[in-house]
């Protein structure tokens, strides 16, 4: 059987229990805890009063003072449902609403058994008259605490808002009275949606000339489908115009020249000189003697001397400067091939005398000595003793003493090789070793403490 069970959400447990038992033993049971997540739940809750068979109403404290569950019992009774009343809390601590007591049904109290709950209401399932209870057809009441009398109200209210031109309002007013009763508003409400969804269109495609031609194209067929009724607008006694088309340019005049204009841009005829024929020679008249004028006779240098060019000067060069002899103090004159005197120039005496000073200093020195013969050797200071182990020890500059050595008196500080750079190239490291066998002898040791250093 097809059980709907209102109740209130204070008492949900002992409820649960009681469905729980109800569908072990084959009924079909629809509570509010079956409402879809994406659903209108008031919707769902009067199709399924519509739907079931018998409804129990659990009549508790927190019910009886529900808006919904009150309104729920009342479309129940109104679709001529058989009414179970189930009293699950103490009844005499609060006052049950007329909608309840009219009934004249039996009371259910629940003393905390749900089997027994349950034996009591196949009990009660099987004593209902059914011919008394055919289904009876009646309006769907609107979703309490909304301040909406019914739902013929809100459709009314709808079809105002969308006449108004508040198509968003009027939208969402017809999918709230599709939500509440879709059998037997649904479809109407949809179709409403619709031509004002249309409508809306074409009013704004007419708002600007670009898309003017679409919107008479859509008016047209919008008004043999739902005729001028539906006009917020009165797009039927202004509906949109298409703009007037653009007339072609004009094209340019060509110009017919007549006759006469050609007339005026003909070349002007070329004058007819007439021709003078030649006086005979019998009637000429004799010439007249011509005196010439008596001319200034002006004595004047030919033309051609005046424009000549001067005559170019001739360069005389300058007598050569006579030669005097330089007088010299240090050095006597000489006689040239000539047969002239002349003497030294001053700087080379000069140069002469600061070499040969610059030599006797070098001479008594004893340089310059040692530079040509060569035969003085070098004198070197004899090395302190150094063994392997000592330079071994060394890792560092800072580890190492330093040791001095006279060469050909001036004296030098030993140090190990490539104590001036970090690393040493091989080359480096074959002169280090080999000026340290020519001092102590061949040693792998040595040669080992250079590779490492």
């Amino acid at each position: 059987m097809k059980i709907f069970v209102s109740y209130s959400r204070s008492v949900k447990t002992d409820v649960g229990k009681v469905i729980d038992l109800l569908r072990a033993i084959g009924h079909e049971v629809w509570w509010d805890g079956d409402i879809p997540i994406m659903a209108d739940w008031w919707a769902t809750i009067l199709d399924n009063i519509e739907w079931c068979e018998v409804f129990i109403f659990v009549v508790s404290e927190k019910s009886v003072q529900s808006a919904y569950c009150l309104a729920e019992l009342i479309y129940a009774t109104e679709r001529n449902r058989p009414i179970l009343p189930f009293v699950i809390d103490d009844h005499t601590q609060y006052t049950i609403p007329p909608a309840v007591t009219p009934m004249r049904a039996q009371w259910y109290v629940y003393d905390g058994d749900p089997a027994d709950m349950i034996n009591r209401l196949k009990a009660g399932m099987a004593k209902i008259q059914w011919d008394k209870h055919r289904n009876i057809y009646a309006k769907r009441p609107p979703e309490p605490n909304t301040n909406a009398t019914s739902i013929i109200k809100l459709f009314q209210d709808a079809q105002k808002s969308a006449y108004a031109g508040e198509f968003d309002e009027a939208k969402r007013a017809f999918q709230n009275v599709k939500s509440l009763d879709y059998g037997e508003w649904g479809v109407e409400c949809d179709e409403w949606r619709e031509r004002i969804n249309r409508y809306a269109e074409i009013y704004e495609l007419a708002s600007d000339p670009s898309t003017v031609k679409r919107a008479v194209k859509k008016w047209n067929d919008f008004t043999a489908r739902y005729g001028t009724d539906f006009d917020p607008f009165d797009l039927t006694h202004n509906p949109p115009v298409l703009p007037a088309p653009t007339p072609p340019p004009m094209p340019k005049p060509v110009v017919q020249y007549t006759e006469p204009i050609q007339e005026l841009v003909k070349p002007a005829p070329k004058p007819v000189v007439p021709r003078i024929e030649p006086i005979p020679e019998s009637i000429k008249p004799a010439p007249k003697p011509v005196t010439p004028p008596q001319q200034e006779v002006m004595q004047s240098k030919p033309i051609l001397d005046v424009v000549q060019p001067p005559p170019k000067p001739v360069y005389t060069p300058p007598p050569k400067p006579v030669e005097k002899p330089i007088k010299n103090d240090f050095v006597a004159p000489r006689t040239s091939a000539g047969g002239a005197k002349r003497g030294f120039p001053v700087f080379v005496v000069i140069g002469g005398i600061v070499g040969v000073l610059a030599l006797v200093l070098l001479l008594a020195s004893g340089a310059l000595n040692r530079i040509i013969s060569g035969s003085r050797p070098i004198t070197i200071s004899p090395l302190p003793t150094l063994t392997t182990q000592q330079l071994r020890t060394v890792t560092r500059n800072a580890d190492w003493t330093p040791y001095e050595q006279e060469f050909d008196g001036v004296t030098m500080v030993l140090v190990p090789a490539g104590c001036f750079m970090m690393g040493s190239t091989d080359a480096q490291i074959d002169v280090a070793y080999s000026a340290f066998a020519t001092q102590y002898g061949e040693s792998s040791d040595g040669r080992s403490y250079f590779e490492a250093e």
